[in-house]
């Protein structure tokens, strides 16, 4: 049947055929079908749109050429159609124009039926909805990728990773393993060079890393300086060492960051045999404790995750759980435990030293939970808790009477000094306290003058304009001690107790205690041994001319009124023995 008999056949059922000399002329592209899907008709901008201009042999064909997306639903839409299921309908599909070009297409048809109510055609308005595809594709990638590196963030390595799982649970015979990375110091690299060089470097690195991989692994920024790998079919230690091995390799190079080399590191975690677990989530967790396992051990290694991590964890978890409950129920208290002037033998003074008064678990040394506290960032709020507390308990002794050179040391963690408005905060808890500042002393360890910040330097320059002495803790085990006496105003240095430990039966210990009270001497600091056991110690630091001990040979550490009943009175060694038939405690346990 030609053209025009197929129209004349239209125009006998249907104004359609009528009224296609005014819809040839409309802007809107237009086209008609028959009921099997072939094109009787197509206007100049639906012939524009489909790439027929140049063809003259279009009638006739299906719309929908091999290999377009709706080749398989326009059939389906228009049998439905003949059926009586529907007279009308939308179709997207993607197909390629008669030229090649790929073509994003919106149909939307309507049935036009005779006079007996028989569908004759379908008229369709046609919509080019390439542009708004591509659209949705850029906005996919961008919410899937990341923008700095390029890399898949972790909402599409989390899709993947399901992905995985789930293939995993159906079969026997296949499986996956997970790393998560960490990068060493990059903090360092944002803080000296800026953010900008920290971008440069993440690029570089992930480019590094995602050279070490296989096209089918994943390799994922899952946020700030971590990245995550997912490695299918993948779950032999062999297998999954050889690509750790690489990327650490691959990243042992400098990156050359404006003129400056940076050696960056990373410590990772490691799941071998994902797929056993039950949720995708649990895999990540896992991953992720691993990760802070080898960062713990060292840095720059990896850690295969272990059921005891994740035990451990849930530990940590309800212990930081009471420790805020602690806090709240104030089951803190303070021991204290006297300092013994060696010339005298009398107490002149006591360090506070925090304990935990568990419900369960009765009287907590610190080594239980402080590291705890500072992992959770719980830490700040104890030190307050103790300056404060070691402060009232100072002006309660003071007030009763206490001998007027007694002093009361507190040790508070480096982060307390490190923030901003510690100076502030210092001070303003102390004279809340009503204690005298000159009988307060603060112990501080090395590690927070390695590099110390302006609010290091502030704070301990209130501290001193207080008249709080400054005590360096733990002389002796830090990098940098000399320079530190030069450039910090401290009163007094404490010999760490791992010196006083085998002072008397190893002569390189004796040498370096013996030094290190030459040190305070030429300063003119007071020296202070902890950790003192036994009478032969005490002894050889009398004849060495320290100034003061403290250890279990002379008291524990006792609670406030018990401290309190010592300070200015003599103090014989051996009243504090160690415990019959056990091993001594160490000062603050």
């Amino acid at each position: 049947m030609d053209r025009d008999c197929e129209l004349d056949k239209l125009c006998e059922h249907d104004p359609v055929g009528e009224l296609w000399p005014l819809m040839a002329r409309l802007g809107t592209p237009l086209q008609v079908l028959d009921m099997q899907g072939r094109m009787l008709e197509c206007n100049g901008p639906a012939r524009a749109l489909l790439g027929l201009e140049n063809d003259d042999a279009w009638r006739g064909r299906c719309p929908c050429p091999p290999g377009s997306d709706g080749a398989v639903h326009l059939p389906d839409l228009l049998r439905e159609c003949a059926q009586g299921l529907r007279d009308e309908f939308i179709q997207e599909e993607d197909l390629p124009r008669a030229d090649g070009v790929p073509l994003a297409l919106r149909r939307c048809g309507a049935v036009v039926r005779d006079g007996q109510g028989r569908p004759v055609c379908v008229v369709a308005s046609l919509e080019d909805r390439s542009a708004v595809r591509r659209a949705e594709v850029r906005l996919r990638h961008a919410a899937l990728h990341d923008d700095l590196t390029g890399l898949p963030n972790r909402t599409l390595f989390m899709e993947r990773l399901q992905s995985a799982h789930r293939l995993a649970r159906r079969h026997d015979d296949y499986d996956f393993s997970v790393l998560f990375l960490d990068f060493d110091r990059f903090k360092l690299v944002n803080d000296s060079l800026g953010h900008r060089a920290g971008d440069e470097f993440l690029k570089t690195a992930a480019g590094r890393i995602r050279s070490c991989l296989r096209d089918v692994d994943t390799l994922a920024r899952f946020g700030g300086d971590e990245f995550t790998v997912l490695l299918p079919d993948a779950w032999e230690l062999r297998e999954v060492k050889g690509v750790i091995d690489r990327i650490r390799e691959a990243l042992s190079e400098p990156v050359n960051l404006g003129g400056r080399e940076f050696f960056g590191s990373v410590s990772i975690g490691v799941v071998l045999g994902a797929g056993r677990y039950h949720r995708a989530e649990d895999i990540m967790r896992d991953a992720e404790t691993a990760m802070y396992r080898s960062k713990a051990v060292g840095k720059a290694g990896y850690a295969l995750f272990d059921d005891g991590m994740h035990r451990h964890a849930l530990r940590l978890l309800e212990c930081e759980t009471e420790l805020r409950r602690a806090l709240a129920r104030s089951e803190l208290l303070l021991h204290y435990q006297p300092i013994v002037n060696l010339e005298t033998s009398t107490v002149d003074g006591v360090e506070a030293l925090v304990r935990w008064q568990h419900p369960t678990r009765g009287l907590l040394p610190p080594g239980e939970f402080v590291p705890l506290a500072e992992e959770a960032g719980l830490i700040l709020d104890i030190d307050r808790w103790v300056l404060g507390e070691a402060c009232r308990q100072l002006r309660a002794w003071q007030e009763t009477g206490a001998p007027g050179r007694a002093s009361v040391s507190v040790n508070l963690s480096p982060r307390f000094f490190m923030r901003p408005g510690a100076a502030r905060d210092f001070e303003a808890i102390v004279r809340a306290s009503g204690a005298p500042a000159g009988r307060l002393k603060v112990e501080i360890t090395e590690s927070l003058l390695l590099d110390p910040s302006s609010e290091v330097e502030q704070a301990i320059a209130t501290v001193r304009a207080m008249g709080v002495s400054l005590v360096m803790d733990d002389f002796g085990t830090g990098y940098s001690s000399l320079s530190n006496l030069h450039r910090f105003p401290f009163d007094t240095i404490k010999i760490d107790r791992s010196f006083i430990a085998r002072m008397v039966d190893s002569p390189a210990h004796g040498g370096t205690v013996r030094a290190i009270i030459g040190l305070g001497r030429t300063f003119g600091m007071d020296v202070v041994a902890e950790g003192v056991e036994t009478p032969g110690q005490a002894d050889a630091l009398r004849a060495l001319g320290c100034d003061r001990v403290q250890g279990w040979l002379y008291a524990r550490a006792v609670d406030a009124a018990s401290a309190g009943a010592m300070l200015g009175r003599r103090l014989a060694p051996e009243s504090g023995r160690r415990r019959s038939g056990g091993a001594p405690l160490a000062v603050g346990a």
